[in-house]
């Protein structure tokens, strides 16, 4: 469970432990010495993660959910303790956003972490988790406004919080962040109640759901208007760069082609007209594919991309941008080589398979010919293979999105029983 905002790595972070083992320790029995109360402390905040990451709490739904609470409740005491003390209010705030992550971290496992324009592994939310996240930003809220008297809650001060808000935001003033988070908060809980309308109940029917989903489409479009009214047009282009459709569209294509934040920002202007020109389309007519309209303006835009990247770099980005090809993408990353390895090891396939079905379309040769014919063509494709990847690679691939080399040879026919 990675969470950026969550990491301890930060000075602040590792600063708010140390005092509050300082502060925090009984009066009447000191620890011996300042490692040992870090030492005191870290271990007691240990077990109490671990003692609540194996609590099972209920969700909204009654469904259950492990670590789904980890302890806020005694927020209130130890910040009095704290402020008492002399602590700033950005040491009190990053104690609140730590609590809080925490309890996030057991409700999603989003990574956010990273530069902007790199994809970022998201699971999607059901309606259950995503009612239970606003209210956790509600519930954080309210603390913050009735511990520190102000609602900053989504502006930690630490390392990793600041790194996090401008993966999200880009270099946005605190209080406009805020704001665009109570915009998003809102739209969230909306998007949890028609989530829990439509998947409550008995089965929607076809026309039901095609509803449902134009509701969610115009429901989004309203959500961007209203941080468009926040937002000076170069605000809103780095908030749409970084949380918009067509981000989103970009960087799952550009997953394995390690692009450039250049190269990203240069290609967005031309997913976002798409997205743009098509995202209006009722649901209905999405369902029906493409239109005509739609695929000329893809190949425009594929047209425009290979112009703005050039020939070597275009090559890489097909490679990346087929889904047919993730796996062995992601292979030739681990093995530390350039995409193009990847686009070899394809024109391989392609080439083997399409021999491979003329051989056993070739009606006029025998059992035994067509097998050796397959075996000398599985043979040579795995020379060639190897020769890109390695013979570790050969054997990775086969595992990862290769698994039609097993498959080029017939399996012998087992002996007849007696």
């Amino acid at each position: 469970m990675k969470l950026s905002s969550v990491m301890l790595a930060g000075s602040l972070a590792a600063n708010v432990a140390l005092l509050a083992a300082l502060v925090l320790s009984p009066a009447d029995s000191p620890p011996a010495s300042l490692g040992s109360a870090v030492e005191n402390f870290a271990t007691a905040s240990s077990t109490r993660a671990a003692e609540s990451a194996t609590a099972t709490t209920t969700s909204l739904s009654g469904s259950t959910k492990p670590g789904a609470k980890l302890g806020t409740d005694d927020l209130g005491p130890t910040v009095a303790r704290l402020r008492a003390a002399g602590f700033p209010p950005n040491i009190l705030r990053a104690l609140i956003n730590q609590r809080f992550e925490l309890r996030r971290q057991a409700l999603s496992y989003d990574e956010i972490s990273g530069p902007y324009w790199k994809n970022r592994p998201r699971t999607a939310a059901d309606a259950q988790t995503a009612a239970a996240l606003a209210q956790l930003d509600r519930e954080r809220s309210d603390t913050m406004k009735q511990l520190l008297g102000t609602d900053d809650s989504a502006l930690g001060d630490s390392d990793a919080a600041r790194a996090d808000r401008i993966a999200r935001y880009g270099n946005l003033p605190a209080e406009k962040v805020a704001q665009l988070t109570s915009i998003q908060r809102d739209s969230m809980e909306q998007f949890s109640r028609l989530n829990g309308q439509s998947g409550g109940g008995p089965p929607l029917s076809d026309d039901e759901k095609v509803a449902a989903m134009d509701k969610a489409t115009l429901m989004e479009k309203e959500m961007h208007a209203s941080i468009a009214k926040l937002l000076t047009p170069d605000e809103l282009l780095e908030y749409d760069l970084r949380n918009s459709p067509a981000s989103e569209r970009l960087r799952q294509a550009l997953t394995g082609f390690n692009a450039t934040e250049a190269e990203y920002r240069a290609l967005f202007p031309l997913y976002q007209a798409v997205d743009e020109k098509f995202s209006g389309m009722p649901f209905a007519l999405a369902l029906m594919g493409q239109s005509d309209d739609q695929r000329a303006a893809e190949e425009q835009m594929r047209e425009q991309i290979k112009a703005l990247l050039g020939p070597e770099r275009y090559a890489d980005y097909q490679q990346a941008s087929q889904p047919q090809y993730q796996q062995l993408n992601a292979l030739v990353a681990r093995l530390d080589l350039p995409l193009s390895a990847a686009a070899q090891v394809a024109s391989v396939q392609q080439d083997v398979q399409q021999r491979v079905a003329a051989v056993r379309a070739d009606r006029k040769l025998s059992a035994d010919a067509r097998t050796a014919q397959l075996v000398a063509l599985a043979q040579e494709a795995a020379t060639k293979i190897t020769a890109t990847l390695g013979a570790r690679g050969l054997e990775g691939y086969k595992q990862n999105g290769g698994q039609w080399l097993n498959q080029l040879t017939p399996r012998p026919k087992a002996p007849a029983s007696k």
